[in-house]
């Protein structure tokens, strides 16, 4: 009943429950990573001002020189942080147009690796030789950090999450995988596939309220039904991790 009335208003004002729906939750994953990247901005904003009042006292010219390496280095960061969270949260879910996936993910792992950091784990990222592909590129990355986010909260403390693309040429490809030590490259089980996004919004009709998956659930459903992809996880409770196929 309330998915109904939602896709009734979203209908009276042109708009498409789906991009509604994404869009609202993109907002809803920023917020969760705003605590951990504001921290992280205020930790290098720390440093900058801590080195340039060492360089302020000094006379030392090798000491002041590099007072302002540390404090380039940092602002190179920062704006780096900012230029991952602008271009995700200003791209549009229709733009399709040829992209680096190796690129969208190092810019997905600089907005959610801070989380990571403070349980503990490490965060590897191997890229491969992957092909430019023609992609809904704000549609990709949030599903990916979706499943990051996903990742996160299901991996143990002080583990390690490995991140890696590879070009499948015989099955025209590329594969991403997202797993921990005890992960299985081999993912036994297809990651739920959801037929239309009317089962996503039945989640919300459930006594218990939200599905505690509906994150998962909406990146699965974007992989597969926007991107024409393939998700696969592991069908061992105690693991953790995704392999994304998308087509070349």
């Amino acid at each position: 009943m309330l998915a109904n009335q939602i896709e009734i208003q979203v209908k009276e004002k042109n708009g498409s429950l789906v991009d509604f729906i994404i869009n609202l939750q993109r907002y809803a994953v920023a917020g969760q990573m705003f605590s951990d990247i504001t921290h992280e901005l205020n930790n290098i904003v720390g440093a900058m001002l801590g080195f340039a009042q060492i360089a302020k006292m000094t006379n030392k010219e090798n000491d002041i020189k590099k007072c302002f390496e540390v404090i380039i280095s940092c602002s190179e960061k920062a704006k780096q942080i900012n230029n991952s969270m602008l271009s995700y949260l200003q791209a549009n879910s229709k733009d399709e147009r040829e992209a680096d996936i190796n690129t969208i993910i190092y810019q997905s792992i600089s907005l959610a690796n801070k989380g990571f950091y403070r349980k503990g784990i490490k965060v590897s990222f191997l890229p491969g030789s992957i092909p430019i592909i023609k992609l809904r590129i704000g549609l990709f990355q949030h599903a990916f950090l979706n499943f990051l986010l996903d990742v996160k909260k299901n991996i143990s403390n002080g583990k390690e999450l490995k991140i890696t693309t590879e070009h499948n040429e015989k099955e025209k490809q590329i594969e991403i995988n997202l797993r921990n030590s005890t992960f299985l490259a081999d993912c036994r089980t297809r990651a739920e596939r959801l037929e239309s996004f009317q089962d996503i919004f039945n989640s919300f009709e459930n006594p218990d309220g939200l599905n505690k998956d509906i994150n998962v659930r909406i990146a699965s459903w974007i992989v597969n039904k926007e991107i024409g992809g393939e998700v696969l996880n592991s069908g061992e409770e105690k693991v953790t991790g995704y392999k994304i196929k998308i087509p070349v």
